[in-house]
């Protein structure tokens, strides 16, 4: 995972959202607080690039809850801007200090817009193609595991090589 790549996706989420929040109709009870988002949103697409990533999207990833809570709080079906913007953004991934596994985070309130197909093609298309482990991802969704680090792919470990020998075959 490249960092500006990450900043570059969370940056066009944040436009998908503005875009997808300029076309939805919002009922007058919940009006003041989606402005608020969308400008705060606004704010945040400036801050990519400036800030380190993971504070735009965890600013971001906090904006989504409160849109997800204010225009669907029954969660029948997933708002399609935001579908959309959670999977240009990807989940939050942690890869390990010896980088042989990875772990993803899926927020619980946002949870309703991942299913185990579509976190597994998300981790593709940021280059995760192998040592996925497609029972610990049915789980986490299973199992309700959210909120809290699930590793989501392990590669293998390194065999221990062999010296390397001569053998004279010619006097």
């Amino acid at each position: 995972m490249h960092l500006s790549k990450d900043g570059d996706k969370i940056k066009t989420a944040l436009s998908i959202v503005v875009e997808g929040l300029a076309t939805w109709v919002i009922t007058p009870p919940h009006q003041n607080e989606v402005e608020k988002c969308k400008a705060f949103l606004g704010q945040a697409i400036d801050w990519c690039g400036k800030m380190p990533v993971q504070r735009v999207r965890d600013a971001a990833l906090a904006v989504f809850r409160q849109l997800a809570g204010l225009l669907q709080p029954e969660q029948n079906a997933p708002l399609p801007f935001l579908l959309q913007a959670m999977h240009a953004m990807g989940p939050a991934m942690t890869i390990s200090n010896d980088q042989m596994a990875v772990f993803v985070t899926i927020p619980k309130e946002l949870a309703f817009y991942w299913t185990p197909e579509s976190l597994i093609q998300s981790l593709r298309e940021n280059g995760i193609e192998h040592g996925l482990q497609a029972q610990a991802i049915t789980q986490l969704f299973e199992q309700r595991q959210f909120d809290q680090l699930v590793c989501v792919a392990r590669g293998k470990d390194p065999i221990p090589g062999e010296n390397a020998r001569l053998q004279w075959l010619i006097d």
